[in-house]
């Protein structure tokens, strides 16, 4: 044994063996990709960037694409309640969305550090989107006055034709002139062809029955009056028969 290799031993011996070198920690990656994202309107899409910074204590391809697959999925089921319009706060919503996922969705052995999100929208697409709005729109105001001309035609139908006291009114209003055609009995027919209501079918009986008593003579009139306050009475309506009497 030379005296080089024993003085080293006994060094050894007293300071231990050599420190072993220190091991390399995780990588972190960048993956890097772009999508398009569904938005309300089926014509028109978002732009969408996205940056992750993430390490693997055993790095795979498998994780690459299941982190990618994972934020990927995370924007295209918020992306379609925003219009192409509103592309700054489905930003602001994913990157928030996707600080909270870093541990909950990432896959086993994978841990996401750092993510940015960014949304853009063409000028073609909101182009669109705003054509279909101003579509929209139009579509609305359209559809309100189709309804306030159903209930004006609804109005004339219920509360003016079927009442003839009523359309008679109506008609002298914007027929001064014209008072003889107050005394037609047209506006009794019209009620009848248009009147489902109580009062309409009312307004008819009571002229029918004026018009049967005229033709009669002072005795006939007394006997049906008669028979008319038995039928009242027969309905628990003697008040109405007591002024048939009168």
């Amino acid at each position: 044994m030379t005296a080089g290799t024993f003085f080293t031993r006994m060094r050894d011996a007293f300071n231990g063996p050599p420190p072993t070198p220190p091991q390399a920690g995780p990588v972190v990656r960048t993956e890097q990709f772009a999508v398009t994202l569904p938005s309300s309107l089926s014509v028109a899409v978002f732009d969408a960037e996205f940056t992750i910074q993430w390490y693997a204590t055993r790095e795979t391809q498998e994780h690459r694409w299941q982190i990618r697959r994972t934020f990927q999925h995370l924007a295209q089921r918020h992306s379609p309640s925003f219009s192409v319009n509103r592309a700054g706060d489905l930003e602001i919503e994913l990157n928030l969305l996707a600080q909270g996922s870093w541990r909950q969705q990432t896959p086993a052995g994978a841990q996401v550090t750092w993510t940015q999100i960014t949304v853009t929208a063409s000028d073609s697409a909101r182009a669109a989107a705003e054509s279909l709005a101003t579509i929209a729109r139009q579509a609305e105001v359209d559809l309100a006055k189709h309804r306030a001309e159903l209930d004006r035609l609804q109005y004339l139908r219920d509360d003016v034709l079927a009442r003839p006291a009523v359309a008679r009114s109506y008609w002298l209003e914007r027929h001064k002139s014209s008072l003889n055609d107050l005394l037609d009995e047209r506006f009794e027919l019209v009620a009848a062809k248009f009147g489902s209501s109580t009062d309409s079918s009312v307004a008819m009986i009571a002229g029918l029955l004026e018009k049967f008593l005229t033709g009669l003579d002072a005795d006939s009139q007394a006997y049906l009056l008669g028979q008319l306050g038995i039928v009242f009475a027969s309905y628990d309506r003697e008040d109405l028969a007591r002024e048939l009497e009168r």
